[in-house]
């Protein structure tokens, strides 16, 4: 716990460091700028847009490269793609066309876009927790270029469901995860926080033993798993506490900050 060496910390962003109404803790806001005053690495994996993530990074003073898109995109401070993964043509197609047949309410990035068929949401739900331009087109399908991922937006009652129908049509060519209760969520094979951290790291120097990763969400296992110490918030789903080396405090309770305390080193915590 009092381990000198300097660390890399991992923080996903809803429900690790933003409560439910996605407002950041002055606490947890302090204690990350000491953490990166002190020398450590510290970043961002989202699902969210690099847009977005990196206003977030930015407010905390994090200097690294960002994880966004479910680790399909690594990004620099000024905006380069350090790592960029799309989906097949043929699968976004494929995907666009399934969920214009069963009615879903789809959301598909691109472009630094969010492109739907139609607007369900009000526009306070799009900025809460998309927060990119959002372009209604008639035909998703026709529209696919290079796709990031894709976005599944149902009641958390239908959330179990709507994935294993997805996981049963597309789960041999795309990702399927539960990112939250209201979203199921489409990205390339074979691509995860996980893969992303690994990438990281290594384009960091940073040895894996040397990264604590923290989340709340199934999304978040691959990269807890990883990482060399896994955390999982007192709020987060039960298989990623069962799988974690540690549990913190809930994002209620600012549990960012005790896994800082705890795994920043003597003198580096506030």
């Amino acid at each position: 716990m009092n381990d000198p060496r300097r660390k890399l910390f991992v923080f996903d962003l809803d429900g690790t460091i933003l409560n439910e109404k996605i407002v950041l803790s002055p606490r947890v806001e302090s204690a990350i700028r000491f953490a990166v005053g002190c020398g450590h690495k510290v970043t961002l994996a989202s699902g969210r847009g690099c847009p977005p993530t990196q206003l977030f990074a930015r407010r905390l003073g994090i200097r690294e490269p960002v994880i966004c898109y479910q680790g399909a995109v690594v990004e620099s401070p000024d905006g380069k793609p350090l790592l960029l993964e799309t989906m097949p043509v043929s699968t976004a197609r494929e995907i666009a066309k399934w969920a214009a047949e069963n009615d879903l309410d789809v959301t598909m990035y691109q472009d630094g876009k969010v492109l739907t068929r139609g607007i369900r949401q009000g526009s306070a739900f799009y900025n809460r927790w998309f927060g990119l331009p959002v372009e209604v087109v008639d035909d998703l399908e026709s529209a696919v270029k290079e796709v990031i991922k894709f976005i599944v937006t149902i009641p958390p009652e239908e959330n179990d469901s709507v994935r294993e129908m997805a996981q049963k049509a597309f789960g041999d060519r795309v990702q399927v995860v539960k990112s939250h209760e209201f979203f199921v969520e489409l990205v390339p094979k074979g691509i995860s926080k996980g893969t992303a951290l690994e990438f990281l790291a290594s384009h960091l120097g940073v040895r894996r033993e040397d990264v604590i990763a923290v989340g709340d969400n199934e999304n978040d296992l691959e990269m807890i798993l990883w990482a060399g110490t896994g955390v999982a918030m007192g709020n987060a789903s039960p298989n990623l506490i069962e799988a974690a080396d540690w549990v913190a405090p809930s994002v209620e309770d600012d549990g960012v900050v005790d896994v800082l305390a705890r795994y920043g080193g003597a003198g580096c915590a506030k």
